[in-house]
C-alpha cells in the first residue's frame, strides 16, 4: 500500500480526481444533462412565445450540484405570469419531459420556481425579476443558446432591447 501512495505522489491526488469523476458526471450524465438541456430550452422556448421579455438558460451545473439549468423568465402581471408557468408546464411534457416535481409560488405569483429536478423555471413578475437579478447574481455560469437546440426563430422584442 506504501508503494501506491508512493508512487501517486501527494496523497491529495484522489480526492481532487473522485471530484472530476464526479463532477463530469453530474455535467455529462448518462443522457441526463442532454435530456435537461433540451427540456430547459423547451421550457424557454414555450416561456418566450408568451411574453416580450427576454428568456434566458443558464448553465449552473458547474457551480451547483443539485440542478443543471435554469430556465428565467418574466410576465408583466400576475395573470401572464400563470400563462407562462402553464404553457412552460405543458410544452416540456408535450415534449417528453417530465412533470414538474413541485411548484412554489402560485399563490402570489411574482416569482413563481417549477423544479423539474435537473432544471428548474423561475417565471418572474417583471419587478421582482428586476429586484431579484438572479442573472446578475449567476453571470460567471454559461448562457444556453436556447434557439440553436430549440430551433426557435429570435422575436423582434428581444431584438428591441
Amino acid at each position: 500500500m506504501s508503494e501506491d501512495t508512493e508512487a501517486e505522489g501527494q496523497p491529495e491526488q484522489p480526492e481532487p480526481s473522485e471530484m472530476a469523476s464526479d463532477r463530469e458526471a453530474i455535467i455529462v450524465g448518462a443522457g441526463g444533462s442532454d435530456d435537461a438541456r433540451n427540456w430547459a430550452s423547451v421550457a424557454a422556448a414555450a416561456a418566450a412565445g408568451k411574453t416580450d421579455e427576454d428568456t434566458v438558460v443558464l448553465e449552473v451545473a458547474p457551480v451547483m450540484a443539485i440542478v443543471e439549468y435554469f430556465v428565467i423568465t418574466a410576465g408583466r402581471n400576475p395573470r401572464q405570469v400563470r400563462a407562462l408557468a402553464d404553457e412552460v408546464e405543458e410544452q416540456v411534457v408535450r415534449a417528453g419531459g417530465p412533470k414538474p416535481k413541485r411548484i412554489e409560488g402560485r399563490d402570489a405569483l411574482q416569482w413563481l420556481l417549477m423544479d423539474y429536478g435537473d432544471f428548474v423555471v423561475h417565471v418572474f413578475h417583471e419587478e421582482m425579476r428586476t429586484f431579484y437579478a438572479l442573472e446578475k447574481l449567476w453571470a460567471d455560469v454559461p448562457r444556453v443558446d436556447w434557439r440553436a437546440v430549440t430551433g426557435a426563430e429570435v422575436s423582434a422584442a428581444s431584438d428591441d432591447a
